[in-house]
């Protein structure tokens, strides 16, 4: 079977693109995650999730806001005990999770 390219097709142009992808691929994986805010019933509090590369893996904590506008927030940081996980994917998801919970049934109406 014959494989006919049009003349336009350059092969080193999709090497390049390739390349080029997997390199900001990489680069994402190296920086941390950082979550939209979550806000709470009330509208009073918001969270959301933090992820950083650690030495031996990746830590989470969940930054909390409490107030009504921007000049006026006060922020908040909540640290779990096991807070480095190996995995980002593992470290985004616990994070995301930890901060949907508080937003939704600890600080639901605070």
């Amino acid at each position: 079977m014959l494989l006919v390219l049009p003349r336009f097709f350059n092969v080193t142009s999709i090497t390049d693109r390739f390349s080029l992808l997997s390199l900001r691929f990489r680069q994402q994986q190296k920086a941390g995650f950082i979550g939209n805010w979550i806000i709470n019933r009330s509208g009073h509090m918001s969270f959301r999730a933090r992820v950083v590369q650690a030495d031996h893996g990746w830590r989470y904590w969940v930054e909390s806001r409490t107030g009504w506008q921007g000049a006026a927030y006060e922020y908040d940081f909540h640290i779990p005990r096991e807070d480095v996980l190996l995995c980002r994917n593992q470290a985004i998801a616990a994070s995301c999770l930890l901060a949907n919970q508080l937003a939704t049934m600890r600080y639901r109406f605070q």
